[in-house]
């Protein structure tokens, strides 16, 4: 069980993360990143979304659609899970705590129409995870948003202070910042997963 988590772990983190390899949510990614204060609160929603939104959308898929051969559906089936969630989290959390709203509920909105959500729920399905191994996808690709999101604001507060030409200031470094790191764990390749298995 514990070797199935780890490799479940770093497959999220290293092999697929979505940020460095698989280039899910760039555009918010790109804005939020140089807000270091944002880090933790986005982080954090998203990783709480990806965990619900993946359980429910494995009991959709495997239950539902699978059983009526529905497969072809189940991105709109995913969207519409991902958009309900979002809102529902929205009103408990405006209605039970007014503090936790202010501080995480302004990130919600931002991830209804965030590909990063939709895409884990895919590479769920692909991956052919059960239900558990579904919720820790989840909350490990919800880990790796936050450690990539921490690699690259800290890189472009560092840059910030640095000489660097006009042209390539702000959104073009900060892509080019992402292809290098994008290199580095492309040399973490899938053969490590052989060495727990």
């Amino acid at each position: 069980m514990i070797k199935h988590i780890l490799i479940i772990a770093i497959s999220a983190i290293f092999i697929n993360n979505f940020i460095f390899i698989k280039f899910f949510g760039l555009s918010s990614f790109l804005g939020l990143s140089k807000k270091p204060g944002t880090i933790f609160g986005i982080g954090m929603t998203i990783t709480l979304i990806l965990i619900v939104t993946g359980f429910l959308n494995s009991i959709f898929y495997q239950f539902v659609l699978v059983q009526l051969s529905i497969e072809f559906l189940k991105t709109p089936v995913f969207i519409i899970t991902i958009s309900f969630i979002i809102l529902l989290l929205i009103v408990i959390i405006k209605q039970k705590d007014n503090v936790l709203y202010k501080s995480f509920g302004k990130y919600l909105p931002m991830t209804v129409s965030n590909s990063i959500i939709l895409g884990i729920c895919l590479i769920t399905i692909q991956q052919k995870y059960d239900l558990l191994s579904s919720v820790l996808n989840g909350f490990f690709s919800g880990i790796s948003f936050m450690i990539a999101i921490f690699i690259i604001s800290t890189i472009r507060e560092k840059l910030e202070l640095s000489d660097i030409p006009k042209p390539f200031k702000g959104i073009p470094i900060a892509l080019i910042t992402m292809g290098i790191v994008s290199m580095i764990l492309f040399s973490v390749d899938a053969n490590i997963l052989e060495f727990l298995k």
